[in-house]
């Protein structure tokens, strides 16, 4: 029971998680998928867990998917590699990560780095050296 709460909790706690191994080509697809659309992804690596095998048990309890990668973006399941691709060709993915955070959005991202920009300029116009300055 700890184990499966351990694994919701991380579902939970992430705005996008994938659950792979290492060595499983679909595992490797998804996470390039995913990092090419600009997400980050909490990544769990069950055959690097000393518990992988009791984690998988719980996704299969949670998810009733027995397989990897098992894909969950702001804590619903999304499935295995194909799924998440197919999720992304049907046009629901992408808004799905960006309402869990999982991507941000690069125009408000941009907007904040302007804004800050703007008020170090105006702060070193106000400073006690701006008197001093001679054109």
């Amino acid at each position: 029971m700890a184990v499966v709460q351990h694994v919701q909790d991380l579902i939970h706690n992430n705005p996008l998680i994938v659950f792979s191994k290492t060595y499983c080509p679909y595992c490797r697809s998804v996470k390039e998928f995913l990092k090419g659309l600009g997400a980050e992804a909490k990544v769990v690596e069950l055959d690097k867990e000393e518990n992988g095998a009791e984690i998988q048990k719980a996704l299969a309890e949670i998810s009733k998917q027995k397989t990897v990668p098992n894909v969950f973006v702001g804590g619903e399941h999304v499935g295995g590699n194909d799924a998440t691709k197919a999720a992304h060709k049907k046009g629901t993915l992408v808004p799905m990560l960006k309402k869990a955070g999982a991507i941000k959005d690069k125009e408000e991202e941009v907007r904040k780095i302007e804004a800050e920009g703007a008020k170090a300029v105006e702060e070193d116009t106000k400073g006690p050296l701006s008197s001093s300055i001679v054109a």
